[in-house]
């Protein structure tokens, strides 16, 4: 178990809130503190659509081909 500080305005507002919610205040933060880990990926990720175009150049060797020049031009 490791200590953390805050105003006594935000613990009590925290508290209100965990009363609501039939939760403790620990379960608040420790909640909190997981997503920030799920939102911020230690590597970032190309989207789908991108992902889906890995490859679709691999047999081009001509720079005159049109689907590297189409391809390019965007």
């Amino acid at each position: 178990m490791n200590t953390i500080s805050i105003s006594s305005e935000a613990y009590n507002n925290a508290l209100l809130y965990a009363k609501s919610q039939n939760i403790t205040v620990d379960e608040i933060v420790e909640n909190y503190l997981k997503t920030l880990v799920i939102i911020r990926p230690t590597k970032r990720e190309l989207p789908d659509s991108f992902r889906r175009l890995k490859g679709i150049l691999a047999d081009v060797n001509d720079p005159d081909d049109e689907r590297l020049n189409y391809i390019l031009s965007k």
